[in-house]
């Protein structure tokens, strides 16, 4: 409400009339508060659709970092209960069954 009276005044007090060039492009007899507003509102839907785009890339890359931090959880899981088994695996990937506190190959 604030801000549509802000306009409002912002109207009434800006009653002059310019002429509009840009590039090929010329409008004459535009009211300079009509002129700013238009450009205000052009320069929000701008920012507002980058804005949006850039919410878009962040939810994608968030999904992304959710899956993989599940299948991480999983393999963790998967690991404790191979530790919990007393499945023991080597430095060459090969798995070593028995109790893991067996210091056997430790000499």
């Amino acid at each position: 409400m604030i801000l549509a009276l802000a306009m409002v005044i912002f109207t009434l007090q800006n009653t002059a009339v310019v002429q509009v060039k840009f590039m090929f492009w010329k409008v004459a007899d535009v009211p300079l508060a009509l002129f700013l507003i238009i450009s205000i509102l052009l320069g929000v839907l701008i920012t507002t659709i980058f804005s949006l785009m850039s919410t878009n890339n962040y939810k994608s890359e968030n999904k992304k970092l959710e899956e993989e931090i599940i299948s991480l959880e999983e393999e963790l899981k998967e690991f404790h209960q191979k530790q919990q088994v007393g499945e023991m695996i080597s430095d060459d990937g090969m798995t070593i069954n028995g109790d893991p506190g067996n210091k056997f190959f430790d000499d």
